[in-house]
């Protein structure tokens, strides 16, 4: 496995999540082989995630 110096890792993920932001699917190998695959969805800023959590956490405590 090739491994990065931080620069090299900082600049490969940015690429990543732009391509993943334009639609495309990537994936991601770790050290065991594993493949975690982003797949493109719906854009939420980090406002919105955090008030459907909270949202979702005072319908359940109900």
């Amino acid at each position: 496995m090739k491994k990065w110096s931080l620069q090299e890792a900082k600049n490969n993920l940015e690429k990543i999540m732009k391509n993943v932001l334009h639609g495309e699917i990537q994936g991601i190998m770790n050290a065991n082989g594993e493949v975690v695959y982003l797949v493109p969805g719906e854009k939420y800023s980090v406002d919105t995630i955090s008030t459907e959590v909270d949202t979702r956490l005072m319908v359940s405590a109900q």
